[in-house]
């Protein structure tokens, strides 16, 4: 076991005195940092809306299928699940 001597150990645990220019860089790195984030979260947002539109658009062909074979109770869930998916998208339309 290797000891290390108090005053090294109490040396590097000083703070050294933060500077004006350290503040600045410390809060452009902040902004991009939430720049960033906000980005990230935009083109999650995007990617949700653009899946909720297709899903819509899908089950509404789907639903016209069912009913062109008269299968009433699976045109009736396919509308549902539909529907469904435009709320999704007025969510994340709304969302932003």
């Amino acid at each position: 076991m290797i000891l290390t001597p108090a005053s090294t150990i109490a040396g590097s645990l000083e703070k050294t005195a933060a500077t004006p220019d350290d503040d600045i860089a410390d809060q452009e790195r902040h902004d991009r940092l939430a720049a960033t984030a906000q980005d990230c979260i935009a083109q999650h947002r995007q990617l949700q809306l653009e899946v909720a539109r297709y899903i819509e658009m899908l089950l509404g062909e789907l639903a016209t299928m069912a009913r062109a074979a008269d299968l009433k109770p699976l045109m009736q869930f396919l509308e549902a699940t539909r529907s469904e998916a435009g709320l999704a998208m007025t969510f994340y339309r709304t969302e932003r």
